[in-house]
């Protein structure tokens, strides 16, 4: 599948609201049940991340079961909300560095993850201890969720409910001692967890990605402004990416920065850039971004001729808003912007 036109639920680049309800007492006790079961069972003992199971949530959610642990180190459960997430993913060893890192605060996912008792997020391990249940070997359950613009914190209510749901199934497929294939890649058949008739069962199943279409936003007159300025004759290569850096009172949910980059590739000067956070309450999603970057266009005074965008995830929206534009995309590897990150981020670490 590639990447830059596939179209699935949930999209990089549409706002959600947060998932900030607390659980439940009753959710908790659940979940640290779950935990339990997982931490005895050990899967990681003899499962590898690509051997992925599938939950049928409903109708139109699905999610993907990865198991971590087989090297020795970061003992968790993934839950991917989507096959979308679950490529992503699945391709990390190919990707760049930086770009396989950029992932983790991109695309959503939920995990339980067994943590020593310092890593534990501010209230868990008095949650844990409301439970009952005690846990040996210095691993602690913490229920993660991974939100696109944030650092990985606690999960809300709805979060905790579906890693449950996803944690249930799964420990069902381990009982019954079924054969979990490799997984090669998302096209072949996954071993399935589905409901029929009020009842669970497994059978081996493909998946499609669940494509909905939905609008983003922009205000026309910016996009009329843009359409007005002249073009200057270059290759502009552009990039909206995550900051490694912490924003936020201590014991909240962090915000992870996204720095707007915009590079000349000839002359490898880069414009002035731009500093985004997302909407109060919201996920991060590139429907913020592109305004930010309308706005940097009619402040430079001039559109580019030319366009190209430096990681799959931003050139999907990137080809569309280029063709509203009336600029040129380009598909080519952007190695001055990609220049001007490593320095900036060299620079912001010497001073860190």
């Amino acid at each position: 599948m590639n990447k830059k036109e596939a179209s699935s639920s949930p999209k990089p680049y549409l706002l959600k609201p947060l998932d900030d309800a607390p659980p439940s007492p009753e959710q908790y006790a659940r979940f640290y049940a779950l935990a339990k079961r997982v931490f005895d069972e050990a899967p990681w003992a003899y499962l590898e991340e690509c051997q992925v199971v599938a939950v049928e949530r409903n109708a139109e959610e699905t999610d993907f079961i990865s198991v971590m642990g087989a090297l020795g180190s970061h003992f968790a459960i993934a839950v991917y909300p989507s096959l979308v997430c679950l490529d992503w993913f699945m391709t990390l060893d190919r990707l760049p560095q930086s770009e396989a890192s950029d992932l983790f605060f991109e695309l959503p996912q939920c995990q339980l993850v067994f943590e020593s008792k310092p890593q534990l997020f501010p209230g868990e391990k008095e949650t844990i201890a409301a439970s009952g249940i005690r846990f040996k070997n210095g691993k602690w359950p913490s229920a993660q969720a991974f939100v696109p613009g944030y650092y990985p914190w606690k999960a809300g209510a709805q979060g905790i409910e579906n890693l449950c749901a996803a944690l249930e199934q799964l420990l069902a497929v381990l009982d019954d001692n079924a054969e979990i294939p490799f997984a090669q890649d998302i096209h072949g058949p996954f071993l399935t967890r589905f409901q029929k008739d009020g009842a669970w069962h497994t059978d081996m199943r493909k998946h499609g990605p669940k494509v909905s279409k939905q609008a983003i936003a922009i205000p026309q007159d910016l996009i009329s402004a843009v359409r007005a300025l002249p073009k200057r004759v270059m290759c502009m290569e552009i990039d909206c990416f995550p900051m490694m850096m912490q924003v936020g009172k201590k014991g909240e949910r962090a915000v992870c920065p996204r720095q707007l980059m915009m590079t000349d590739r000839a002359s490898h000067f880069a414009f002035p850039s731009d500093i985004i956070t997302p909407e109060e309450g919201k996920t991060w999603a590139f429907a913020t971004a592109i305004p930010s970057m309308l706005r940097q266009f009619v402040k430079l005074g001039f559109r580019p001729a030319t366009a190209a965008f430096a990681r799959e995830i931003t050139a999907g929206w990137g080809n569309s808003l280029c063709e509203l534009l009336d600029i040129r995309f380009d598909d080519q590897p952007c190695d001055a912007l990609l220049e001007c990150r490593t320095e900036m981020e060299q620079f912001l670490s010497r001073r860190s």
